[in-house]
């Protein structure tokens, strides 16, 4: 939260995770998502995160294509504020880029208010 404090009273604060949340243990993973659903609840928020599937457990991604190479990670994003956390899924990576499956389009799914 100081970080944030710290930031102009305007726009959308943005949080990227990517490949890292899954070092944390669940219990710090539902720490974090409240966290940053709390600092939703006072200015937009979008967590942008690219991790295995099932480590951001806000996105049911459904079956991930086989991108080879090592496996397919999966892309999101999700907008918190005063509604509560808005999940949407961007795409599937192959872990070290050589590949991308975006799924991202106009539409349903979160919109990043500001």
């Amino acid at each position: 939260a100081g970080a944030s404090d710290r930031l102009a009273d305007t726009g959308t604060v943005c949080v990227v995770t990517t490949w890292s949340f899954a070092y944390l243990a669940p219990p710090d993973r539902a720490r974090f998502v409240e966290l940053l659903a709390g600092l939703g609840e006072y200015r937009p928020l979008a967590w942008v995160a690219c991790d295995g599937p099932g480590v951001v457990d806000l996105v049911d991604p459904g079956l991930p294509p086989d991108l080879g190479h090592g496996g397919t990670d999966v892309m999101t994003a999700v907008a918190f504020d005063r509604a509560g956390p808005d999940p949407g899924l961007l795409g599937f990576g192959q872990p070290h880029g050589r590949r991308l499956d975006w799924r991202g389009a106009p539409g349903p799914g979160p919109t990043v208010p500001g």
